[in-house]
């Protein structure tokens, strides 16, 4: 029995497949109607994904590529964020803060996530 605990100690400390490579999340955060159309490529393939206030953010532990394209309502801002990616896809942000763009009222833009070739 002592050797059952010792073995399930052992897989429960041991980090989780893939867990050297951070998954890419990216997400939004906003009121009223928005949304973010993002062209991703992993190890299944190519495919669309859509986010908005219902699926606010996509998560993806093999992400080899994402071009993301938003738009805003007019009355109020989107906060994007991306985490895990190679760098920022954002300019201007502060050492030390979170990847992020506050995207004005009406606006609309595109992204892309860089990731690195080693994923």
């Amino acid at each position: 029995m002592k050797a059952h605990w010792v073995g399930m100690v052992a897989l429960l400390a041991a980090p989780a497949f893939g867990a050297d490579k951070p998954a890419v999340v990216i997400s939004g955060v906003g009121e009223g109607r928005w949304a973010m159309k993002c062209e991703v490529l992993n190890d299944g393939g190519v495919k669309m994904v859509l986010l908005d206030r219902a699926i606010p953010t996509y998560n993806d532990p093999k992400l080899r590529r994402a071009s993301c394209d938003y738009k805003v309502n007019a009355k109020t801002a989107l906060t994007i964020a991306v985490s895990g990616a190679e760098s920022c896809p954002f300019p201007i942000v502060p050492d030390g803060a979170a990847c992020s763009l506050v995207a004005a009222p009406g606006a609309r833009g595109t992204f892309k996530v860089p990731i690195s070739k080693g994923r």
